[in-house]
């Protein structure tokens, strides 16, 4: 609306001024070369106005002339743009799609058009990483540092090189060079927190870990959980010279993690060497309440140097109480019970362990519990072979790597505060505990039984004549056998040598042995036996 009200106004305009020079007519008198001409105002005027014109046209068209070098020169240069940004957008679809001859073809033709551009450098280098090249990928990566707009990007790829290359210097230099860039980069900063924890220099990683903090790379929850794990490695390193200042930096890490399962114990362990009993054990007992671990239930029992097995057995005994049900405090007090020589308690207390899927230190303990008790022969054996095929007890894993001591990285990636308190995969899933596996016992546990090819259904019992006595089968060589399943040595000499063993189903094997036990072949026409347990 309001644009055609201008045009209105302008044709207003125009038609008074016509009607002003229609009311107020003149001439205009023109001399050129002793010719003089004389012309209405109104010719006059349409005459400067097509002279202007064509004024404009011929600039125009001079103007044209003259860029034309210009005009060629902005065309090729557009026309190999193009093209060498549709091979970049065709080799990054290649490199993305894993096809190796499409990616190095089009990074070929993008360097050929667009040679030196960051993004062609980009390609060269991930079409060399496809390759396996790390030297040319390396290259293209040096190169993009040195290209504006690209450098960050390209320090980051010097920087992943080195680390694949096992380059800790190299990888160090590109994340430093990479904070000078651009100092909010996280994984700069965390590389550089990383490569001070991993040389110990504790003032630098304290400093990155502050710059960090400072540009908000970090969240408050995370950049504190850092401060503490810091704090508690540099207080392991600080045990070896100066105690005291490994209780100090123990604590700070206490203070900023209260669950920090390794600052608390050697927060505790530290306070209990100078005798503040007390003060370790509201730590521990702070800590055991959201995080129950062995290593708080160890220091624990074990404060006071002078107890007696009783008296740490009552210890544990309250420990557990302050979370009923818990594994770690049920098994605390198994173990402080086993030590007392308290049979009765041992027992109950593992019982209800045992029967929940019990792990391998439990079986253990088991074999432990039934060594002492002299009633049952045959049950520390079975216990310590259902230790082997039982499930893996907790313990620190971080990034697929299980250790037995906490460490502030993972020793993998370098992640800070990766390791984990849990249970490890089960990477082969065993058999069930009961099932029976055919293994190579001693000679004494076993039964020999003869294959026969087809099994025919068994007659009626009858009573058998006393047997003749046989010749004695080929000697077995005594030796040591391998680690057997727990289900396998469960044998019933548990129950007594008086009861005798029940006859076992015959094995059938369609071949001469077993696929996958070779076995040894006896001397002579004897037919070959199997050696089973009873069970």
């Amino acid at each position: 609306m309001f644009r055609v009200l201008i045009a209105f106004l302008l044709i207003a305009l125009a038609a008074a001024g016509a009607v002003w020079f229609a009311d107020n007519p003149g001439e205009v008198t023109i001399v050129w070369l002793g010719a003089e001409t004389k012309l209405s105002i109104g010719i006059a005027l349409a005459g400067v106005a097509v002279l202007a014109i064509i004024v404009a046209i011929l600039w125009s068209v001079l103007r044209f002339v003259l860029r034309i070098p210009r005009l060629l020169a902005t065309g090729s240069r557009a026309r190999r743009q193009e093209k060498g940004f549709t091979a970049l957008s065709k080799g990054l679809v290649a490199v993305g799609s894993g096809d190796l001859v499409g990616a190095e073809r089009h990074a070929q033709d993008a360097r050929k058009w667009i040679g030196g551009h960051s993004l062609s450098l980009l390609l060269d280098a991930q079409a060399a990483q496809l390759a396996g090249d790390r030297a040319a990928a390396q290259r293209a990566f040096q190169a993009m540092t040195k290209t504006h707009g690209a450098r960050l990007l390209g320090w980051r790829g010097v920087f992943v090189e080195a680390q694949r290359a096992g380059d800790a210097t190299a990888a160090r230099h590109a994340a430093e060079e990479a904070v000078k860039i651009a100092p909010s980069a996280a994984w700069a900063n965390e590389a550089v927190l990383v490569d001070c924890f991993a040389r110990r220099d504790w003032q630098a990683a304290r400093s990155a870990l502050e710059r960090a903090e400072r540009l908000r790379v970090l969240d408050k929850a995370t950049s504190k959980r850092h401060r503490a794990v810091l704090f508690a490695a540099e207080a392991e390193d600080a045990m070896a010279h100066d105690n005291a200042r490994a209780l100090e930096l123990a604590r700070e890490a206490c203070r900023l993690a209260p669950d920090l399962v390794p600052a608390v114990a050697l927060t505790a362990r530290l306070l209990g060497e100078r005798g503040d009993v007390k003060k370790a054990a509201k730590l521990i007992e702070t800590a055991w309440k959201s995080a129950p671990h062995p290593d708080l239930a160890d220091i624990y029992v074990h404060l006071r140097s002078g107890d007696s097995a009783l008296d740490r057995l009552q210890r544990a005994q309250s420990l557990a109480k302050l979370t009923p049900g818990d594994v770690e405090g049920r098994y605390a007090v198994a173990m402080a019970a086993l030590d007392a020589r308290e049979i009765a308690i041992a027992r109950s207390t593992l019982d209800g362990l045992v029967s929940d899927s019990p792990t391998g230190r439990v079986c253990l303990a088991m074999a432990d519990l039934a060594e002492l008790d002299a009633a049952d022969q045959g049950a520390t054996r079975y216990w310590l072979a259902r230790a082997a095929r039982a499930p893996r007890d907790k313990t620190w894993v971080a990034d697929g790597m299980t250790s037995d001591k906490w460490l502030p990285a993972s020793p993998s990636t370098g992640r800070l505060d990766a390791f984990v308190w849990i249970s490890p995969p089960e990477l082969i899933s065993a058999p069930t505990v009961e099932e029976p596996a055919p293994v190579a016992p001693a000679a004494a546990d076993v039964l020999e039984i003869a294959p026969a090819p087809v099994v025919q259904p068994a007659p009626a019992p009858e009573p058998a004549p006393a047997p003749e006595p046989s010749p004695a089968p080929a000697p077995v060589a005594e030796a040591s056998p391998p680690p057997q399943p727990a289900a396998a040595l469960a044998p019933a000499a548990a129950s007594g040598p008086s009861v005798p063993p029940a006859k076992p189903t015959p094995v059938v094997f369609p071949v001469a042995h077993a696929p996958d036990d070779p076995g040894a072949e006896r001397q002579g026409a004897e037919p070959r036996r199997w050696r089973v347990f009873n069970g």
